[in-house]
């Protein structure tokens, strides 16, 4: 039986050499940068808990895979200069300040569409390429993840968005994606009953895991997060903590899991595997 952290070593491994099929350049080197960082890993074991198996082959690693690949381009654009103009994530100086601004947007491009070249290529049946290039074209394009960060960038500067519009933010923004990896997960295993259930279900986490980052960033610092602790506030955007108070953010949190880990068992998503990664998430500290 596979663990976890024997999942997120193949998986590193999988990713890193995924890209030894490009050819050697500038844009290559960039893009390995950005992929090898030290990050959660998170939305690959959502991948991997979802399928609810003990063991994981080429298809979930690709697919986890490609799911990787374009979160790491979101946040590759994410720190450039025209938009939050990060200096530093996951410890280390964001891929255009490391490269320069040219460099950075191709490298994210490139991941963005090498993700789907993946899927193309991968041993997954016709229906399921279909399928999770369905998923990810809708959780990463203008009705999820892009529409999130059009919304965060609307939030610069002001900070009168409504409950609602903060919500859809951090669902689309970051949940997005967490909904995509649960669907990939019963896609793997050939279940096309209740995908929006469990992409919804993806949402419901985003929204609390973005609160989560939120708490976090107000209680902790650079060399416990990896990356600046001053954005929002530079920006001036409206954040959970900034609307409500550390107290009410808490709680919020502790309701918010308890919740979605009665939806888990609801949606038969009961693995002791997906409940352990979500208390890892709940636990967090960066």
């Amino acid at each position: 039986m596979e663990t976890m952290n024997e999942f997120v070593q193949a998986f590193n491994h999988f990713l890193t050499s995924s890209l030894d099929r490009l050819p050697n350049s500038n844009v290559r080197e960039a893009m390995s940068y950005a992929l090898v960082g030290e990050g959660k890993r998170f939305r690959p074991l959502l991948v991997y808990t979802s399928t609810g198996k003990d063991s994981f082959d080429s298809n979930l690693l690709t697919c986890a895979s490609a799911l990787e690949m374009i979160q790491t381009y979101s946040l590759i654009h994410d720190d450039m200069t025209c938009m939050d103009d990060d200096d530093y994530r996951r410890g280390r100086l964001t891929l255009h300040k490391q490269f320069d601004e040219a460099t950075a947007l191709l490298a994210g491009d490139g991941l963005l569409t090498y993700a789907f070249e993946m899927l193309i290529q991968s041993e997954l049946n016709d229906n399921q390429k279909v399928q999770t290039i369905k998923w990810l074209s809708r959780a990463a394009g203008a009705s999820g993840m892009v529409l999130g960060q059009d919304i965060d960038l609307l939030n610069e500067h002001n900070n009168q968005l409504s409950d609602a519009k903060l919500e859809e933010l951090y669902r689309l923004k970051t949940g997005a994606l967490f909904g995509c990896a649960l669907v990939f997960g019963q896609i793997i295993n050939q279940n096309y009953e209740q995908l929006q259930d469990y992409y919804e279900l993806g949402l419901k986490l985003g929204f609390l895991f973005q609160i989560q980052d939120d708490y976090l960033e107000t209680i902790s610092d650079f060399k416990t997060l990896g990356k600046s602790v001053e954005s929002d506030k530079k920006q001036q955007k409206s954040t959970y903590v900034s609307r409500y108070s550390l107290d009410y953010t808490k709680l919020k949190l502790d309701e918010g899991f308890s919740e979605l880990k009665r939806d888990i068992i609801n949606l038969r998503l009961n693995s002791q595997s997906m409940i352990t990664l979500i208390e890892q998430v709940q636990n967090r500290n960066h």
